[in-house]
């Protein structure tokens, strides 16, 4: 039976994302070390996708810093610059916080609530004992990413993707925490605070405290 064209722009799509996937998590494994070849031919048969699709995932990937395109027209992978994963994860606050100041104002009473409740509930997460880099990550970072959205705003958006962009490749495999989980628990329900108050200023405040380093405390 043949598809039509919207169930084949489907599958290619799906075939990208797990080309994407499967490529990124490799590289955040170790499995393709900093400098390794990167062989879209083999990769392509190994997946069992098109080749064109395979170039698409490594141009993709580019863009996220994790690899690059040598002047042979292969790709490698980058190596990781941890010395600049803190100034990377304060221009995320920057960015998030702007969102917040230039959303906040638009949202009415329901949405404010909604997204005030949402941030209690990311901040019960970040205090409860034990809790993960990735838990925190997880919980908190889907907000972020609506909250830039919701601006609407095109130009914060690609600055806050770069951002994003250049805190994947700082780092390979598990991110650490800037703060112990319950400081980003007490920022989180401060701006919760302000959200519930329409003080967008106070809200961006607290973001950038989150995004920035406690005194004394070492990257976990």
């Amino acid at each position: 039976m043949e598809r039509s064209s919207g169930q084949v722009r489907v599958v290619e799509h799906a075939e990208l994302f797990r080309a994407i996937d499967h490529v990124a998590d490799a590289i955040r494994s170790g499995d393709l070390p900093p400098g390794a070849r990167i062989r879209d031919a083999r990769l392509a048969v190994e997946l069992g996708i098109p080749r064109i699709l395979v170039r698409v995932a490594l141009r993709e990937l580019e863009q996220h810093g994790l690899v690059r395109e040598t002047r042979a027209r292969f790709y490698r992978v980058t190596e990781p610059t941890p010395n600049r994963f803190q100034t990377a994860m304060e221009c995320v606050g920057l960015e998030i916080g702007i969102a917040m100041q230039l959303a906040l104002p638009k949202m009415d009473a329901a949405e404010r609530a909604d997204l005030s409740a949402r941030l209690r509930r990311a901040a019960l997460v970040c205090t409860r004992p034990g809790a993960t880099a990735e838990a925190v990550y997880a919980v908190t970072f889907d907000l972020f990413d609506e909250m830039v959205a919701r601006t609407g705003n095109p130009f914060l958006r690609t600055s806050y993707d770069r951002a994003g962009r250049e805190v994947q490749r700082s780092m390979r495999g598990e991110m650490p925490l800037l703060n112990p989980p319950s400081v980003i628990g007490a920022c989180a329900a401060e701006v919760a605070r302000a959200v519930d108050d329409g003080d967008p200023r106070r809200a961006d405040r607290a973001l950038r405290r989150m995004f920035r380093p406690t005194f004394g405390h070492a990257l976990t």
